[in-house]
């Protein structure tokens, strides 16, 4: 979205009318999110930059809490951003409450959205399109009812000593905004099942799209998936896993989760139980982003996985980084040493490549290889032909 175009967000117990009052605003430089619940727009506000955040003050039977508890989250980490409280009756002591939490104006319902126009238009900006972009963000239950994930393969390589091309260790399913609903990005989507509590309903969504579009490759690989460790908790993970695999090709050895932690696990108790159940039925365990937020040495410890995938963001400008080096060299060792194989992400040109190898990296994946592509895609393109998967496995990672 071009910079020009300023976002206002709108969170309201009125939806539809709201959204038929903002497609006729005369202003073609404004989009309009509108969502139903705090945990929606403060998952949007962790994404994007909004101009205005508007907030209804009647959205549930709590009454105004929520709509108090935006404006301050508002006021205390977006401090330049216009903050509007949408009212039945703007009394005193309502514009009194408004201003205390850290609202700047009141407005009286139904909210005219036009009065929103001169605070996110740029009078001095050219105008860009014919209409104004209006996205709704529906209750997220109502969403994983409504709508399908989509999900992209990228494949993962392995340098087989014996052969001179890469040889095909897996692929890692990508999850994917649905195309009728293009705004509800990955990152959107579990930032608000988070804060929803609804990680386990939303992973095991994003899985069952996985599932269904690798089945249609037919080339046998391992399946590298990711999930949010808080999903693990649930005492019901691994049988709703076993049911989304009944009536695919899928056995549970060809299938890798990618545990992409970026939060503290509350139960480890439960956790580990759920770990030890995968890994006893032959699932496989991936330590994803290693070297970023949870996911270091102390959860390699405790979890000890069948891989490690170093953060990608150690390998952009690998080959002139003389910090990165030394530390994709000390990973590249302790994997070595603790026998568990190491996929270095998001490699994108022949330099970082070379780097990665000499540093002794033999497994990877990034653009440089392939991009994420659909099942179709990738199978008609020839990649399999090209780099097939080796004789066995492991063969990658003996000496």
């Amino acid at each position: 979205m071009s910079a020009s175009i300023k976002r206002i967000l709108l969170m309201t117990s009125e939806p539809n009318e709201l959204i038929a009052a903002a497609k006729e605003v005369d202003a073609h430089n404004i989009c309009f999110f509108v969502c139903e619940e705090i945990e929606a727009a403060e998952a949007l506000l962790s994404h994007h930059q909004f101009a205005a955040v508007v907030t209804d003050l009647q959205l549930s039977e709590l009454g105004g809490f929520e709509g108090l508890k935006l404006i301050h989250h508002v006021r205390t980490h977006f401090p330049s951003t216009v903050i509007f409280a949408a009212v039945a009756e703007a009394s005193a002591e309502i514009r009194d409450l408004v201003q205390g939490a850290g609202g700047q104006h009141v407005l009286e319902k139904p909210i005219d959205v036009s009065v929103l126009q001169s605070i996110a238009t740029d009078k001095q900006k050219t105008k860009l399109s014919g209409h104004v972009d209006v996205c709704h963000f529906m209750k997220l239950e109502q969403f994983l009812k409504s709508y399908a994930m989509q999900a992209l393969l990228q494949p993962i390589v392995g340098f087989d000593k014996m052969a001179s091309t890469p040889r095909t260790l897996g692929v890692e399913s990508l999850a994917r905004a649905p195309k009728n609903a293009p705004r509800w990005t990955p990152e959107i989507l579990f930032a608000y099942a988070e804060r929803k509590e609804m990680l386990f309903e939303t992973d095991l969504h994003c899985l069952q799209a996985a599932l269904k579009e690798a089945e249609k490759l037919r080339h046998g690989c391992r399946l590298f998936m990711n999930v949010r460790p808080r999903s693990l908790i649930n005492p019901s993970f691994f049988s709703k896993m076993t049911s989304l695999l009944q009536g695919t090709s899928f056995r549970h050895t060809d299938i890798v989760f990618e545990l992409t932690e970026q939060q503290g696990i509350l139960n480890q108790e439960a956790f580990s139980q759920t770990v030890t159940l995968l890994r006893d039925s032959g699932f496989g365990i991936a330590l994803d982003d290693f070297g970023e937020g949870y996911a270091n040495l102390k959860l390699l410890q405790e979890l000890k996985p069948d891989y490690i995938k170093l953060s990608g963001a150690f390998c952009r400008s690998l080959d002139t980084d003389a910090t990165k080096q030394v530390i994709v060299g000390a990973a590249s060792h302790m994997a070595s040493q603790l026998l568990i194989p190491m996929i270095l992400e998001n490699v994108e040109t022949d330099r970082e490549l070379q780097a990665a190898m000499t540093l002794g990296v033999r497994c990877a994946q990034g653009y440089y290889f392939c991009p994420p592509l659909s099942a179709m895609e990738l199978t008609s393109s020839g990649w399999f032909d090209r780099h097939p998967a080796p004789p066995l496995q492991n063969a990658l990672f003996s000496d």
